[in-house]
Order: C-alpha cells, then sequence, then structure tokens
C-alpha cells in the first residue's frame, strides 16, 4: 500500500514538472514570439510579395522607358524637319501666312503627344499576382481540452488583423446588418482634417493654386473677353465638333455614352464638354469667353446640354443625377457602379477633369449641382471605403470650387461628422445629411 502511493506520488511530480517546463516554454513564447515558426513563415511571405512587387515594378518601368526613349527620338525626328523648313525659309525670305499657318499646328501637334505619348498607357491588371495570406484556426474539443465544460466542435477562418480593428468592425457589422447595406468601412483611422484655414488670409494652399481658384471664384476679374471668338457657343449649338477625334456634341452624348474607354483614354473632349475661362490642355479650343457665357445661358438647348454632359461624366465615374433641381446623385443601379468606382479611385488624371467640371457648372447657372455632389462623394470615400484615393483632391480643388464660403464651411463641417463616425467604428445613418446654407446671388461669389 506504501510503495502504491510513492508510486502515485512519484508520478505526480513528472506532470507537475512536465506542467512547469510547458509554462516555461509559453513564456518564451510570449517574450520572442517573432521567432515563432508560423510568424516567421508570415514574414517569409511578405518578403515574397514585396520581391514580386518590386519586380514587376521594375520590368514595367524598363518597358515604358524603352517605349519612351523610341517615341521620343521620332518627335526629334518630326521635331528637326520642321527647324530645317523654318530655317530655310528664314534663309530666302519666302514667308507666307499659310506656312505659319501650318508650321503653329505642327507644332502644337508635337507638343500634345510629346506629354500625352498616344499608344502608352498606365492601368492596373485586376487579376492579383500576389496571394492574399490567411490564418486558418481549427478549435476542436479534442485539440484544446476545456476542463469541466463542454466545448462544441467549431472552426473557422479568419484574415489577420489586428484586436483594435477587429472590434470596430464587428461594431460596424452590428449596425450595418440593420440598414441592410453592402458597403464596408475601413477599420484604419482617418487622419486628415476638413478645416476652414484655407477660407483665410493664411491657407494651405500653394499660392498658384490659391490665387487660380480666387480667380475663378471672383468670375476671373482679369480676363478680358473677346468677341471674336465663339468656338465654344458654336459648339454647344451644334454648329461645329469637337476636334481632334470629335463629334458634334449631340453625337457625343449620344453614341459616346457608357463608351467608357473612349470617355477614359480620350484626352481632348473634356475642355470642350467643360469649357473654362482659363487655358486647358487642349490647344484646339479658346477659352470660354464671357459673351458665350450670357450666349448659353440664353439658349435653352445649349444650357440643356451642359446638364446632359455632366450627366454623362456622371455615369462614367459611377452614379446617376437623381434630381435636376436639387442635385442629388446617387450611385448607379445594382453592381454597375463598382468597376466605375475602381477606375476612378486608380484613375488620377479623372481627378483634374471632376475639378473642371465643378467649375463649369458654377459658370453656367448650375452652382446647385456641386454640393450634392460633394456630399455623396465625401460619403463613398470616408464611410464607404470605395474611393479613398480621392479624399486629398476633395479637399484641396473639389470643395474649394464652391462659389460660397457658408457651402464650403458647411460642406468641411459634413466631412468633420464623416471622419468622427469612422475614427469610432460606427457606421452613420444613410439619414445623415451635410446641413446646406440657404444660398443668394450675392453670396455665391464670395471669396
Amino acid at each position: 500500500m506504501v510503495d502504491h502511493r510513492y508510486e502515485l506520488r512519484r508520478k505526480l511530480s513528472e506532470i507537475t514538472s512536465t506542467c512547469d517546463l510547458l509554462r516555461q516554454s509559453l513564456k518564451e513564447q510570449r517574450f520572442q514570439s517573432r521567432k515563432h515558426s508560423l510568424i516567421e513563415q508570415i514574414d517569409q511571405w511578405e518578403r515574397d510579395s514585396i520581391n514580386k512587387i518590386q519586380q514587376t515594378a521594375k520590368e514595367t518601368k524598363q518597358l515604358l522607358f524603352r517605349h519612351t526613349a523610341k517615341h521620343n527620338a521620332e518627335i526629334e525626328i518630326q521635331l528637326e524637319k520642321l527647324t530645317n523648313q523654318l530655317r530655310q525659309s528664314s534663309q530666302i525670305d519666302d514667308i507666307r501666312e499659310i506656312d505659319l499657318s501650318r508650321w503653329t499646328k505642327e507644332l502644337a501637334q508635337l507638343t500634345e503627344v510629346l506629354y500625352k505619348p498616344p499608344h502608352i498607357n498606365v492601368r492596373e491588371d485586376l487579376t492579383p499576382f500576389v496571394t492574399k495570406i490567411i490564418v486558418d484556426v481549427q478549435r476542436e474539443e479534442t485539440t484544446i481540452p476545456n476542463h469541466g465544460q463542454h466545448t462544441p466542435d467549431k472552426s473557422y477562418k479568419t484574415e489577420i488583423r489586428s484586436d483594435e480593428a477587429q472590434r470596430n468592425e464587428n461594431n460596424f457589422n452590428q449596425q450595418r446588418s440593420s440598414i441592410n447595406t453592402r458597403s464596408i468601412i475601413s477599420s484604419t483611422n482617418c487622419r486628415i482634417t476638413f478645416d476652414d484655414s484655407d477660407d483665410e488670409d493664411a491657407s494651405n494652399y500653394f499660392s498658384w493654386a490659391q490665387s487660380d481658384i480666387i480667380a475663378y471664384r471672383n468670375n476671373y476679374p482679369n480676363v478680358r473677353s473677346d468677341p471674336n471668338i465663339t468656338q465654344n457657343y458654336r459648339f454647344y449649338t451644334n454648329q461645329i465638333p469637337s476636334y481632334p477625334d470629335g463629334d458634334f456634341i449631340d453625337k457625343i452624348h449620344e453614341i459616346w455614352f457608357r463608351d467608357y474607354d473612349r470617355l477614359e483614354f480620350h484626352h481632348g473632349y473634356t475642355q470642350w464638354l467643360f469649357p473654362l475661362q482659363e487655358r486647358g490642355l487642349n490647344w484646339y479650343i479658346e477659352p470660354l469667353q464671357k459673351h458665350e457665357i450670357e450666349l448659353i445661358k440664353k439658349d435653352e438647348k445649349a444650357l440643356k446640354r451642359i446638364l446632359t454632359s455632366y450627366k454623362l461624366m456622371l455615369d462614367f465615374y459611377g452614379f446617376k443625377l437623381i434630381d435636376e433641381k436639387t442635385g442629388e446623385i446617387d450611385r448607379l443601379y445594382g453592381d454597375s457602379y463598382k468597376s466605375r468606382f475602381h477606375n476612378l479611385n486608380t484613375s488620377s488624371h479623372n481627378y483634374l477633369r471632376i475639378t473642371r467640371i465643378l467649375k463649369c457648372l458654377g459658370e453656367f447657372d448650375y452652382e446647385h449641382l456641386k454640393f450634392p455632389f460633394l456630399e455623396q462623394i465625401l460619403r463613398e470615400i470616408i464611410i464607404e471605403n470605395t474611393l479613398p484615393n480621392c479624399l486629398q483632391s476633395c479637399k484641396d480643388y473639389w470643395i474649394e470650387t464652391l462659389r460660397s464660403r457658408d457651402e464650403r464651411r458647411a460642406i468641411r463641417q459634413y466631412a468633420r461628422e464623416l471622419i468622427e463616425y469612422r475614427n469610432k467604428g460606427s457606421y452613420p445613418s444613410k439619414s445623415l445629411r451635410a446641413i446646406r446654407p440657404s444660398i443668394t446671388k450675392t453670396t455665391t461669389t464670395a471669396i
């Protein structure tokens, strides 16, 4: 009996020692978690993924360099020919107006293709080439005994994420289930600030950008109208086509609608559809003249075409105009907006286009359309996280096109409210709207 009890005590001592060793190993893993074999596996995946991205970027740049060098060499040949023609004409003193016109046009064409090479475009392939890493966690009763309690078999798969991010997403999902939406809020905090300092003397703008936007808000006070220029008016009254590679305005509205590739890669039409009192990148179109603004505003059909151009581009960006009077917009029906949002989020040259579009609306009695556009796009950027790359342009340029200081401050306040919801991991109700101030004729041109 004594021997048996001694044997039991010895076995208990062995189990206790083994338990102590396991506890010590557990402590060591806590202090050396980076050396865990699974962590090392994740680190290796990280290194491999970075190497793939860097190698792809290197190869893509080399390809672009080769094509750019070839493209520049071709331009240099054409420029040399043009230079020889100019030199010969100067030497023999045989200068004709028709030659000057032709040389000017050729020089403009060479300038355009130098900065916007045809047939060369950088885009993202939607096919993933870096695999997403997943942590599989299997929880079963036979794997980890839960002493004294029954644990049902349970297995699940989860993405690697921080505890705080998981809590935020859980909080958001609980709220989201009650409002029937498929949008996903970002779990990362938004650190950008929407303050009102841009309306003060101590502006965050670069001086040239500040002077440009102030000139626009005040109707370009230093720009003089040339009564001989009617190009924009004739285009919007369907008398002349846009060029290069353009068409009449009614044809553009009809044929180009949802021709997304053409709208994306054709870079000459934006200045025609949305004219401004400032020079654009298309040298074939003159800046908008003050008398043209009045002529278009008096022509009901021409003015309506401005609105149709806005609808054309809204669709291109994934939106639709719900109410012409209020300016309310919403996503396109179904899932069709997703590909358009992806394009807008990854093609930053469209941000310059949007700035031009918003400015143009203000020239033709469509100032009221800007505020609802900004309201919708801020929600997409900050809450839905569908257009995060648009955030900086929206803050620095799009909001600044509002001619009313009260409206600018109201939309910034709305942005601050959305950011507060996002940083708390909360999902605001669809009924949360920006409080739009009442606008009068005298306030729409305020700096």
